[in-house]
C-alpha cells in the first residue's frame, strides 16, 4: 500500500513563496495559528501518553512504561500528539510520522510520510473524517488514515507562504496553518463536487460502464487521458477492492483470470474527496485448454492410461479380479497426487477440493508487514472486543464476503451487522463497529505487533467519522 504512495507523493513539488491566492476562498489569513503542540494525549482506553525527548511514556492504573520503537533509530525527539477517532494515535517526530494504539507497545514508521513529504515533521492533526494533516519545516500534506493516497499542498492550491510550517485543529473541521509569514485558516471541502477521471484502454477513450472482451492472455492498458494531465490524483482498485490505489499515468495488467472483472478509477481532490467512479466492465474468455470437453477427454486419457498400466503390471503377479482391484486403487492415488501438483503449477486449478501451494511460495523480508483482517466491536460500558462473523449469526465461505460490504457498503450492513451482534449479546450492547488489519512488522528480534490500520469505522449513533 505504501509503496505507490511514497512513489507519488515524491513527484509533487514542495511549495514556493509567497502569500496564498486571493481568489481561493478556502485560504485567509488570521491573528492566531494552531494551538501549542500536544506532547501528552489520552488513549481510547483510558491510558496517558506523554513525550519526554525521544522517548514516549503510557502510563496506566498498573505503572508507566516506555514504549519501544520498530526504527533501529528510534523517533528522535517529539514535535507533537494526535489521535483520531478509531484510536490510533499519530506521533510527529524529527524521524518521521509514527504511529501507535493502545493495544500495542511499539511505534512504527508511517511509511507515506517517512519516505514522501520533504523535511522533518513538526506537527499532526487528524480531523473528523480521519484525515491525517502533517506538517513539516518544508511542507504540508495529508492522507487517508490507510495509507493508501494523500496529497501534498504546493503553489497551485494556494499555499505560496514558505515554511517551515505547523498545523492544527480550527473550527467547524478547519485546518490552522502557521507558516513563515504569519498565520493561515483552511477551510477544506470547499470545491463543488470532483470530475470523475477521463480513462483511455487500450489507447481509446472510454465510456463509464462499457463492457471490453478479451480473450485469456490478452494484455490490458489503462491510462489517463492527456486532458486530465495535471489534474488531482487518480485511484483505481480491481473487483471491488477495499483499498483506493494510486494510478500511474499508464497501467499495464498482465493476463487477468478468466471471467467477469471490474475496474473502478476515481479522481482525489487536495482534500482527498473522490468522485462518481469510471467503469471498466471486463469479460476474460476462458482459454480453450479449459473447456470442459477438452478437460474430460484428458481426464479420460489421463485416468485411462495410468489404469491401464497399472492393470498390465498387476496381472503379471496377482489373480485377475485382484489386479483389477489394485489396478483401481494405484490408478485413483496417482491422480489425487498429480492434481494436487497441477494445481500448484496452473493458478485455476487451486480449488476445492484440490490444494493450492501459493501460502508456500510467497516470500517475506525483514521490514515487510504481514496483515490479518478482523472485526471489533465497541460499547459504552463494553471493552473492545474482537467478533467473529459467526457470533452475528452470519455463515460464509470467505471472509471477506463480510468485511467488503462493511468497509464499502456504507451504514445499511454496518447497522444489521450491529443489530444482529447485539440480539445474541443482549447483555453486552455495541454501538461501534470497526474493521481493522491488524499489522505485524518482520524485525531481526521477530514480528511485532504494530497498531493496525482501521479500514472502516461505524458507530450506531452520532457521526461516524467518515471511511
Amino acid at each position: 500500500m505504501g509503496a505507490a504512495l511514497v512513489a507519488w507523493l515524491l513527484a509533487c513539488p514542495p511549495t514556493g513563496g509567497g502569500l496564498p491566492q486571493e481568489s481561493d476562498p478556502a485560504w485567509e489569513r488570521v491573528e492566531r495559528g494552531p494551538p501549542a503542540a500536544r506532547l501528552e494525549i489520552r488513549e481510547s482506553d483510558g491510558a496517558t501518553l506523554s513525550a519526554a525527548g525521544e522517548n514516549l511514556l503510557r502510563r496506566t492504573g498498573r505503572g508507566t512504561i516506555v514504549l519501544r520503537c520498530t526504527s533501529p533509530g528510534g523517533p528522535g525527539p517529539i514535535r507533537d500528539l494526535a489521535s483520531e477517532p478509531a484510536g490510533t494515535t499519530f506521533v510527529a517526530a524529527d524521524r518521521g510520522l509514527f504511529a501507535v494504539s493502545p493495544e500495542v507497545e511499539w511505534l512504527d514508521a508511517v511509511q507515506p510520510v517517512g519516505g514522501g513529504i520533504q523535511g522533518k515533521p513538526t506537527s499532526v492533526h487528524v480531523d473528523g473524517r480521519r484525515r491525517v494533516w502533517v506538517a513539516t519545516d518544508e511542507a504540508i500534506a495529508v492522507f487517508h488514515s490507510t495509507f493508501s493516497y494523500g496529497h501534498v499542498f504546493g503553489r497551485e492550491d494556494g499555499l505560496r507562504s514558505p515554511g517551515p510550517y505547523r498545523v492544527g485543529p480550527g473550527v467547524k473541521g478547519e485546518v490552522l496553518v502557521e507558516c513563515r509569514e504569519g498565520a493561515l485558516r483552511y477551510r477544506p471541502d470547499l470545491a463543488g463536487p470532483v470530475a470523475s477521471p477521463r480513462l483511455l484502454v487500450d489507447g481509446k477513450s472510454w465510456p463509464s460502464g462499457a463492457l471490453r472482451t478479451l480473450s485469456y492472455g490478452d494484455p490490458l492498458r489503462i491510462a489517463v487521458d492527456p486532458r486530465d494531465a495535471g489534474e488531482g490524483g487518480v485511484l483505481y482498485r480491481i473487483d471491488g477492492h477495499h483499498v483506493w490505489r494510486p494510478l500511474p499515468r499508464s497501467l499495464d495488467l498482465g493476463p487477468l483470470h478468466p471471467g467477469r472483472h471490474t475496474i473502478e478509477s476515481v479522481s482525489s481532490d487536495r482534500d482527498l474527496n473522490l468522485s462518481e467512479p469510471c467503469v471498466v466492465h471486463l469479460d476474460v474468455s476462458y482459454p480453450p485448454r479449459y473447456s470442459r470437453g477438452f478437460l474430460l477427454a484428458v481426464g479420460a486419457l489421463a485416468g485411462g492410461g495410468a489404469f491401464l498400466g497399472f492393470l498390465l503390471h498387476a496381472r503379471r503377479s496377482a489373480r485377475p479380479l485382484a489386479a483389477w482391484g489394485q489396478a483401481s486403487v494405484s490408478a485413483l492415488l496417482l491422480l489425487a497426487v498429480g492434481l494436487q501438483i497441477v494445481a500448484g503449477i496452473v493458478p485455476h486449478a487451486r480449488a476445492w477440493p484440490f490444494v493450492g501451494f501459493s501460502m508456500y511460495s510467497h516470500v517475506y523480508r525483514e521490514g515487510d508487514v504481514i496483515y490479518r483482517t478482523g472485526i471489533v466491536a465497541r460499547g459504552e460500558d463494553v471493552a473492545r472486543r474482537g467478533v467473529a462473523p459467526w457470533e452475528a449469526g452470519i455463515t460464509y465461505d470467505d471472509p471477506w464476503q463480510v468485511y467488503r460490504p462493511l468497509i464499502v457498503g456504507g451504514d445499511a450492513p454496518n447497522l444489521a451487522f450491529l443489530s444482529a451482534l447485539n440480539a445474541r449479546h443482549p447483555g453486552d450492547p455495541f454501538d461501534t463497529l470497526q474493521v481493522e488489519a491488524e499489522r505485524f512488522r518482520l524485525t531481526p528480534r521477530g514480528p511485532i505487533r504494530v497498531a493496525p490500520l482501521v479500514l472502516s469505522r461505524f458507530r450506531k449513533e452520532g457521526p461516524n467519522a467518515g471511511r
